[in-house]
């Protein structure tokens, strides 16, 4: 494997970085969408909106940390790829 400055390194990564999210925007964008308005249905159906509520942030925080496993992921994927070529 070839060395490369961090100029290189950094503009590299980035083109990964964005590659992975362009990618993985598109899944999780309606995954949220769908989330939210089950949410406010939910919320308007139950008695108890607030733990519908906290039970709905919850999920959204485990989905953040999923996502940005993947994102991680998806950016090492790009980013071997690239340095490969």
């Amino acid at each position: 494997m070839k060395k490369m400055d961090e100029k290189t390194f950094e503009s590299r990564y980035e083109t990964a970085r964005k590659s992975a999210l362009s990618k993985l925007e598109s899944k999780y964008h309606k995954e949220m969408q769908l989330a939210s308005e089950k949410a406010a249905k939910d919320i308007e159906t139950e008695e108890n909106s607030m733990s519908v509520l906290m039970r709905y942030v919850l999920q959204a925080i485990d989905n953040r940390a999923v996502f940005e496993r993947e994102m991680n992921h998806e950016t090492l994927k790009a980013f071997l790829v690239d340095q490969d070529s």
